[in-house]
């Protein structure tokens, strides 16, 4: 039986609950505030709150590489 709980804190952002369950080799991690146990997060759900997070990276640096530029204003000619 584990005498060390690894637990999560509620403000914690899920990068550093991934790395806290990779390092105590866990699948699941307690979330608790005080002495109340809130709820309880997989691993699971950290990787789909990560692939979620990735595509919209994604998708951002897929706009700015491919934006199209802005054509400048041609200078009017003067009669």
């Amino acid at each position: 039986m584990t005498s060390q709980i690894v637990v999560g804190d509620p403000d914690e952002d899920y990068q550093s609950a991934m790395r806290k369950m990779d390092q105590a080799n866990i699948r699941h991690l307690l979330v608790v505030k005080g002495p109340e146990m809130l709820s309880m997060i997989s691993i699971r759900d950290l990787i789909r709150v990560d692939m979620q997070d990735k595509g919209e990276e994604i998708r951002y640096l897929r706009e700015y590489l491919y934006q199209v530029p802005t054509e400048p204003a041609r200078p009017t000619a003067r009669a």
